[in-house]
């Protein structure tokens, strides 16, 4: 499997342009990225030692429906997410809950959400 260098370095080589498929790869290749790296960025963002340390937000696909997150970690959070998220949103899902239906927890030092009802 090439990455996305190896596959720009290859196509420059043959034509001295970069052809689109090779364009669309590197971005399949750095849409994943990001969505490997946010995902870590979001697991890292639920220390807390109390409830009121904790907010409930959504990030979308593929990300879930709710995330509980540290307070002082969203705005981090956010600017991540909006570097990349509309050039490499890729699916969507109907969410039955949202961060307005949930409360955010703190749990074993991990912020967490329960339902409202």
């Amino acid at each position: 499997v090439l990455d996305a260098g190896q596959l720009v370095k290859i196509a420059v080589a043959e034509n001295g342009e970069q052809p689109a498929e090779v364009g669309a790869a590197m971005r399949e290749l750095s849409c994943k990225s990001f969505e490997q790296n946010f995902a870590e960025l979001i697991e890292s963002s639920r220390h807390c030692n109390t409830d009121a340390d904790c907010v409930a937000t959504g990030f979308g696909c593929p990300f879930g429906c709710v995330n509980a997150v540290n307070k002082y970690k969203l705005p981090e959070l956010q600017s991540a997410f909006l570097e990349s998220a509309e050039s490499c949103q890729s699916c969507l899902y109907d969410c039955g809950i949202g961060p307005s239906t949930v409360l955010p927890v703190c749990r074993s030092g991990k912020c967490d959400f329960v339902s409202k009802n």
